[in-house]
């Protein structure tokens, strides 16, 4: 394999699965550096490192995807919560002021120059991360094995990670290999079709892939955006495909009320302009409208009949079964609100209508379907599975944040550290100045960097309640980007605090890594924002100019929770808390408190929960150190695990 194939390979597979593959490539493997890898937050196996040739040219990869540099994450605007906390009000004011003008003000001017960052010492403390993640061997039989079983799967693969599994099937020459008609893997179906130069002859899958082809998107969304999208990229596509399959135009006429702004988008291009026109006027006697399923019906309390609920789970996939069961549990809790999530990650927040409760016999018939789907998977095979989080059962692959399910919860102590790291994005090779906002936000506590200089936040600065490093607006590549964190400290309480991060420049999509930290009083003056016990830094990107990427819940007695979820419901670059926001709190915490738990689930699958021989290794080890967004794909896929390969 070529060195630059054998590179892409390993970055995709280590981004997917969290494990090395098995490659061969003309380069000399370079020393293996465990220490340094420690000290990072990795650990690559001795039998990882043997396999791959081409991980010693990707140790700062390894560092930025799956460990970490402290001394990086550690790049604030102040280096010590003891400065924040006891500095003078207008001393920090002046300090935050030069910074800005350093950044905006000068390039407002026309010029560039150093920013400006308080000149504090950074003292890290000594010893090694509490928590490593471990990258092991992943043989190249298994590697193609878990490609193909995740095409055959209906579940699907999260947007942000479709990349990197098509990256993996292109390398491979999977795409080719894999028939087209055997995957029932809508998204993946595409990548399918592209590679055989073929196209779908069903109506929504050839729309599916038209748009694929034209805007490399695999949804289907009919926002504005979308559909301008298409619209602009429809010339890109220059194959008839309605000359060559005759009967894609009474198929999609079935579906044109559906979708009909996308359609219209494609009557940009000469080639497909005649067509449409034939499937808008053949779609008034042929629409086929969408009707609700049986399964739809159920917490409306439509649908009664356990054994008619009995013969629709037979049909759908495990996802969806956990979904319904979710949603039953929810009503139950008696939330007034409900978020319902877009396939583009925004959400809609609206009132929970009042319904009857749905009978115990259908919700049994559900959790009974949904044990029969698992026992074949996991009944009789060893799981690790710690105490902490504890995970939700994944409903869908994309309701994660990084490689953990929405609806886990994460125990902090009383004190607790929550921040993000970023750097400047790339475009068109150029560094561009990259400014992410981290905020606070409560119906009785907002923190931000347009509150730092209210009497709300004096109060709690002070009293060390909560406290912010401060506001950073540049990230330099070289100096290892920057970093906002917040002490949320005991005395906060009865409050839940909506996580939102907005990107203030608006420039395109960035990474960023979400950390957390528990803590306690104590740590504020130590000389550094972050130390070696960081629980977690998860890599996340942020698309648009707002997201919400979780929620401490800070109980009565101080101790705190964090819930990951996640969702965009603004467009502002600048975030408070409004109606919607109070409703998606509701919302969360509901589905936090009743949601289907994984330890739950699995024990009544009959899963050995962690139980194991001596000298044998996990089956399943949904460990932070060791899970991946795979772990939890393995449990959603339709063909038994006994099955796979």
């Amino acid at each position: 394999m070529l060195v630059k194939d054998a590179l892409e390979l390993t970055k995709a597979c280590i981004l997917f699965f969290r494990a090395v593959p098995e490659v061969q490539a003309a380069v000399a493997p370079g020393p293996k550096d465990d220490a340094g890898e420690v000290l990072c937050g990795y650990y690559v196996t001795p039998e990882a490192w043997a396999c791959n040739p081409v991980l010693g040219r990707l140790r700062s990869f390894l560092k930025k995807s799956v460990g970490y540099d402290l001394r990086n994450l550690n790049a604030g605007l102040h280096k010590s919560f003891a400065t924040v906390r006891d500095g003078d009000a207008g001393r920090l004011l002046a300090q935050q002021i030069l910074h800005y003008f350093s950044t905006y003000g000068l390039e407002s001017l026309g010029l560039e120059a150093q920013t400006f960052i308080p000149r504090e010492r950074l003292d890290l403390e000594p010893g090694e991360p509490v928590r490593i993640a471990v990258l092991r061997k992943m043989p190249q039989e298994e590697l193609e094995s878990r490609l193909a079983a995740i095409a055959c799967g209906r579940a699907p693969v999260p947007a942000d990670a479709m990349p990197h599994y098509a990256a993996m099937l292109r390398l491979l020459g999977l795409a080719e290999a894999l028939d087209p008609g055997q995957c029932r893997n809508k998204e993946i179906k595409m990548l399918l079709w592209e590679a055989r130069g073929g196209c779908p002859e069903h109506g929504e899958e050839f729309l599916r892939f038209v748009v694929y082809k034209a805007t490399g998107s695999l949804l289907l969304i009919k926002s504005p955006e979308a559909v301008a999208g298409l619209k602009a990229h429809a010339l890109d596509l220059k194959t008839d495909y309605f000359s060559l399959k005759p009967g894609l135009v009474p198929e999609c006429a079935r579906i044109f009320y559906r979708f009909k702004p996308l359609f219209l988008s494609l009557r940009a291009n000469p080639l497909f302009r005649a067509s449409v026109n034939r499937i808008r006027r053949l779609a008034v006697k042929l629409k086929d409208p969408a009707q609700p399923g049986p399964l739809d019906l159920v917490t409306c309390g439509r649908m009664r009949d356990a054994g008619a609920v009995r013969a629709e789970l037979e049909k759908v996939s495990t996802g969806k079964k956990v979904a319904l069961i979710n949603a039953i549990r929810r009503r139950r809790h008696g939330a007034l609100h409900a978020a319902y999530a877009i396939r583009n990650g925004k959400v809609w927040i609206g009132g929970q209508a009042a319904a009857p409760e749905v009978p115990q016999d259908v919700e049994d018939a559900c959790m009974e379907a949904l044990v029969a789907d698992l026992k074949p998977r996991v009944e009789g095979r060893t799981v690790f599975l710690p105490d902490n989080p504890d995970y939700a059962f994944p409903a869908s692959p994309r309701q994660f944040t990084g490689f953990i399910p929405f609806n886990t919860v994460y125990a902090l102590p009383p004190s607790a550290l929550c921040g993000v790291h970023w750097e400047n994005i790339l475009v068109d090779g150029r560094e561009d100045r990259t400014d992410l906002d981290l905020h606070l936000n409560s119906r009785s506590v907002n923190c931000g960097w347009h509150l730092q200089c209210s009497e709300e936040y004096e109060v709690l600065r002070t009293e060390a309640k909560v406290l912010f490093s401060g506001d950073v607006t540049d990230a330099p590549r070289r100096k290892g980007g920057a970093s906002e964190v917040y002490f949320i400290g005991e005395g906060i309480r009865d409050a839940a605090l909506l996580v939102n991060l907005n990107n203030y420049t608006h420039n395109g999509s960035c990474p960023f890594r979400l950390i957390l930290e528990g803590t306690d009083a104590e740590q504020i003056s130590r000389k550094s924002l972050l130390g070696r016990a960081i629980d977690l830094a998860i890599p996340l990107t942020i698309e648009g100019p707002s997201m919400t990427i979780g929620l401490i819940d800070c109980a009565g007695d101080g101790s705190k929770r964090f819930v990951f979820t996640s969702g965009v419901m603004a467009r502002s670059i600048v975030s408070s808390f409004g109606d919607a926001s109070s409703g998606f709190t509701e919302h969360a915490l509901a589905c936090a408190a009743s949601c289907l738990r994984l330890r739950e689930v699995l024990a009544l699958a009959g899963a050995r929960i962690n139980v194991k021989d001596e000298d044998a290794g996990w089956d399943f080890d949904f460990s932070v150190q060791h899970a991946s967004l795979d772990t939890f794909l393995r449990l959603l896929e339709d063909e038994p695990a006994s099955e796979r390969g």
